[in-house]
């Protein structure tokens, strides 16, 4: 059973409230409180030989990219974070290994001003860290996955593939070295694209997104079954660093590559708008449909619909 369908079965158990101004099934909850503001809760977890290994991450590593995830799900909603509640678990009492992991997330606590509120520890059989985060985003102006409109432009920040083909070239022992350390940086270490949205909110009309976490294909799919049309994008748009180049043989498989990459941690959003902007591309249209997502490639159209990987039936690790 794909993820998707598993939250399907289990959204019988969900419950409506009036005060969930965005319910299950987005990138964060979004809750009405009192004032201009609605408070965001998101969940993310990072599990050893699933999502990282210690042979791969420093222990640093592992705390800064656990945390980055759950944070570029704030950024797609529009908002930013306040605190966060970490439970740890651990299958070692190592100060040093706990502390690094802390140290790590620091890092992002002095970019993005959170604090940590608390959470819990407990012993287990392997390295886990679940991330809840609580941000805040104004309740006229949040991002969501069923805001795609016909005639929208398609937008992403950042680059798409590097993590993708970092697996590639794991196992690879003539590996370019230069190229590798690009793509190990962006499977390492992330960037919440909070404030890119931030000043993109202030200065256009955004009118939904997502964060790319499993693949551009499947997570674009998710919007295109939420807003009910279809997405085009162009593949030659797509932005990625100079040194895949370097790993491009066919063409249509290396775009294929990039739009199965997750983990990616981009945030993918649109506009009636024209935006010019710094980190940010155009890549496609939003057009009549019904939740479908198409590669266009020198004329020729491809299905797209899906691609990435799915939790349920294959390992990150795996790619």
């Amino acid at each position: 059973m794909r993820e998707d369908d598993l939250l399907k079965l289990l959204s019988k158990f969900w419950k409506t409230d009036k005060k969930l101004l965005v319910p299950n099934g987005d990138d964060a909850l979004a809750i009405d409180v009192e004032g201009e503001k609605a408070v965001l809760v998101t969940v993310d977890t990072g599990l050893e030989n699933v999502h990282f290994t210690t042979e791969l991450l420093t222990f640093a590593e592992i705390g800064y990219r656990a945390v980055a995830g759950a944070l570029s799900d704030i950024a797609a909603m529009g908002g930013i974070p306040v605190t966060i509640l970490i439970d740890l678990e651990i299958p070692e009492s190592d100060p040093v290994k706990i502390e690094s992991i802390y140290e790590g997330i620091k890092v992002l606590q002095d970019q993005f001003n959170f604090s940590v509120g608390g959470g819990n520890i407990v012993h287990g059989e392997r390295w886990r860290l679940t991330t809840t985060v609580i941000g805040s985003v104004e309740k006229d102006y949040i991002l969501k996955r069923n805001g795609f409109r016909e005639g929208d432009r398609i937008y992403i920040t950042g680059d798409l593939g590097r993590v993708n083909f970092f697996f590639q070239e794991l196992g690879r022992p003539e590996r370019d070295p230069n190229v590798f350390d690009s793509l190990r940086n962006k499977f390492a270490r992330p960037v919440p694209r909070i404030n890119e949205i931030q000043h993109l909110k202030r200065l256009y009309r955004i009118d939904g997104a997502i964060d790319i976490s499993d693949g551009l294909g499947i997570d674009l799919t998710r919007v295109a079954k939420a807003s009910d049309v279809d997405i085009v994008i162009n593949l030659e748009s797509l932005p990625y660093c100079d040194e895949l180049n370097a790993l491009k043989t066919n063409e249509l498989e290396f775009y294929i590559y990039i739009v199965s990459s997750g983990e990616e941690y981009e945030v993918c959003f649109c506009s009636p708008e024209e935006i010019k902007s710094n980190g940010v591309s155009e890549i496609g249209f939003v057009k009549n449909g019904h939740g479908k997502v198409f590669g266009i490639l020198k004329n020729q159209i491809i299905d797209i619909t899906n691609l990435g990987y799915d939790h349920l039936t294959t390992s990150i690790l795996e790619g």
